[in-house]
C-alpha cells in the first residue's frame, strides 16, 4: 500500500508532482536534460522510479509540463521588469 503523505489523495497527488518538478528543475539545472536519468529524478523526490510514471510519461513529458508550469511566473518576471515611466509604447 502506497504511503499518503497528506490529508488527501488529491494532496498528495499535488505534492508528489511537486516533488517531482523541484527535483527535475535542480537536476536538469546541475547536470543537464541529457544526463538527468529517470531514477535519479524519482530518487531526488523521494519517490519509487515506477511511480514517476503515475505522474508523467516520460521525461521529455515532464520537461514540457515543467516548462508549461513556470512560464506564467517567468512572464510576469519579465513584465515586472518593464520600467513603468517608459511610453505605454515602448512598455
Amino acid at each position: 500500500m502506497p504511503r499518503i503523505n497528506a490529508d488527501t489523495i488529491e494532496e498528495h497527488r499535488d505534492a508528489t508532482r511537486r516533488a517531482l518538478f523541484a527535483a527535475a528543475h535542480d537536476l536538469f539545472g546541475r547536470f543537464g536534460y541529457v544526463e538527468t536519468r529517470l531514477s535519479d529524478i524519482s530518487d531526488h523526490a523521494n519517490i519509487g522510479r515506477t511511480t514517476f510514471y503515475d505522474y508523467f510519461s516520460d521525461k521529455e513529458d515532464l520537461l514540457a509540463s515543467l516548462v508549461e508550469e513556470s512560464l506564467p511566473e517567468v512572464f510576469d518576471g519579465l513584465i515586472n521588469e518593464i520600467p513603468r515611466s517608459l511610453p505605454s509604447r515602448d512598455q
